[in-house]
């Protein structure tokens, strides 16, 4: 039986993470794979629930079974789902992702955590480390081939924390949901990084969803 991982062995593996990303900032490494390697153990990290999500759950008293339901990320509407990333080509996908952790939402997720005490102050180095190593990615990546011009993703919502009055219980939930769509967003990150690893090709699509290519079409000639 797997044993599951402290809270003070998270906090270890996210602080080493987030020093090596910003050793990294003036510098990007030329190696698709390591890069692949540090998204990889990045999103490992950012989707734990027990990073944001737990902790306020737990301050907010929203920790009761009959009360955890409310914060399912099927009822969040402030990321995009894994379906539409896959959808995209792989550097419109790197785009969407500094797209959605832009300024806006790192300002967002610091107004969070100086609310809440209790959730972990590393959570925020995480994002940005994560942040320069999709920009480090995406120079490794071919430019697309139907223009000169960089095409932008699909718009989306921006995430929004709740307007309303901090403690409140519309906050909690509201706030609950928000931080659920983020680490939920985080984990078909980490799924579809891992499809790369399996495809590490530096261009198309993700390949999980792909039909087999191989001996079925070819035989139809």
């Amino acid at each position: 039986m797997r044993a599951q991982p402290t809270r003070r062995t998270l906090f270890c593996l996210a602080l080493g993470l987030s020093l090596l990303s910003s050793a990294a900032v003036a510098r990007c490494s030329a190696s698709f794979h390591d890069l692949l390697g540090q998204l990889q153990k990045q999103t490992a990290v950012l989707q734990r629930p027990s990073l944001l999500l737990e902790p306020h759950m737990q301050v907010q008293g929203l920790n009761m079974e009959n009360l955890k339901r409310l914060c399912l990320p099927e009822y969040s509407e402030d990321f995009p789902k894994e379906a539409a990333l896959r959808a995209l080509s792989r550097p419109s996908f790197l785009r969407t992702l500094l797209t959605t952790l832009d300024e806006d939402t790192l300002r967002r997720l610091k107004e969070l955590l100086l609310q809440l005490p209790a959730v972990p102050h590393y959570a925020l180095p995480s994002v940005r480390g994560f942040n320069n190593n999709v920009r480090c990615m995406a120079q490794l990546l071919p430019a697309p081939e139907e223009s000169g011009r960089t095409p932008r993703p699909t718009p989306r919502p921006t995430p929004r924390l709740p307007t309303s009055t901090p403690g409140s219980f519309q906050w909690k939930v509201a706030t609950c949901r928000f931080l659920g769509g983020f680490h939920h967003f985080m984990l078909s990150v980490g799924r579809i990084f891992g499809d790369w690893a399996q495809t590490p090709g530096h261009s198309g699509r993700h390949s999980r969803t792909a039909p087999p290519r191989r001996g079925s079409r070819r035989g139809s000639r």
